[in-house]
């Protein structure tokens, strides 16, 4: 039977571990054991209402737990890079909080107002790293970027990962390529893991990630967000990518076209790690 959301209400319903839940169900109501759904009523066993929240307080409690050993190791750091790139990745185990929690009950996800509350939370600290890790540039400037009709950065001299050639870009055809940092070893391994044919140029100082714009992002890739989404992947049975030798985590992505006269006719900077455009749009740009 296809369900319809008809209300996101919440009910309030007592557990023998005296926790108090508001518990919403994808497409339906919950209320003292019953389904209310367009109009009409469904029995509902107290005990299902009951597993529902008791999954959910094991999420929330999960979450919280992961949080606060991150946050103690964030309170004694001696300096934020060291925090970002040795204990920040600790909240990845999100994805298998998430994941489980779906697998068991899979309207989990929107169960209690206690979850959200509990979201909320570990975004909000990552938004203080994230603004913590930009007073601490160590040049103390802005990022740069770029911006549609500015001057794509061409000059910036870059290595082939395959022949490990020195390489510029070339804007004289339309030519798909790939942009990374970190080794040539891991860069290596990423396309043997992903059967990437195109052609790859490396980064290692990351100029051209800054005269893009792109910068770390703590509070976009470690977000309940993306957590969720990588969850929601597993769920569906998708495996996920190793991080790779000398991969960054916090680094962000984007999409770039440059034009013939060497202008930016697409500035795309990702908003979350899976946040590409689509294929059509590219393309609408060429």
């Amino acid at each position: 039977m296809a369900l319809k959301e008809v209300d996101r209400a919440p009910f309030t319903a007592s557990l023998q571990t005296n926790l108090v839940s508001r518990i919403i169900c994808t497409g339906l109501k919950l209320k003292k054991g019953a389904i209310v759904a367009g109009g009409c009523h469904y029995n509902m066993a107290s005990d299902t209402a009951c597993k529902i929240a008791q999954e959910v307080q094991q999420l929330a409690e999960g979450l919280n737990k992961t949080l606060a050993g991150v946050q103690e190791k964030f309170s004694i750091i001696e300096s934020i890079g060291d925090f970002v790139n040795n204990h920040v990745n600790k909240l990845g185990a999100a994805i298998g909080l998430y994941a489980e929690a779906f697998n068991r009950i899979p309207e989990v996800r929107d169960a209690v107002d206690e979850l959200f509350d509990v979201e909320d939370n570990w975004n909000t600290f990552l938004k203080d790293v994230d603004r913590k890790m930009d007073h601490n540039k160590s040049d103390g400037l802005p990022q740069s970027s770029s911006t549609v009709g500015s001057v794509a950065p061409l000059h910036v001299p870059l290595i082939d990962v395959r022949t490990s050639s020195q390489a510029m870009f070339d804007a004289a055809n339309t030519k798909t390529i790939l942009i990374t940092f970190g080794s040539q070893a891991g860069a290596l391994q990423w396309l043997e893991e992903t059967q990437a044919t195109y052609p790859m140029l490396m980064d290692s100082d990351r100029k051209i990630y800054e005269a893009f714009g792109l910068r770390q992002s703590v509070a976009k890739v470690w977000s309940t967000t993306t957590m969720t989404y990588y969850a929601e992947q597993k769920c569906c049975g998708r495996s996920l990518y190793k991080m790779v030798k000398d991969d960054d985590p916090n680094q962000m992505g984007g999409d770039f076209i440059i034009g013939s006269n060497g202008e930016m006719t697409l500035v795309y900077c990702s908003k979350t790690p899976p946040d590409r455009p689509k294929i059509a749009t590219l393309l609408s740009y060429l």
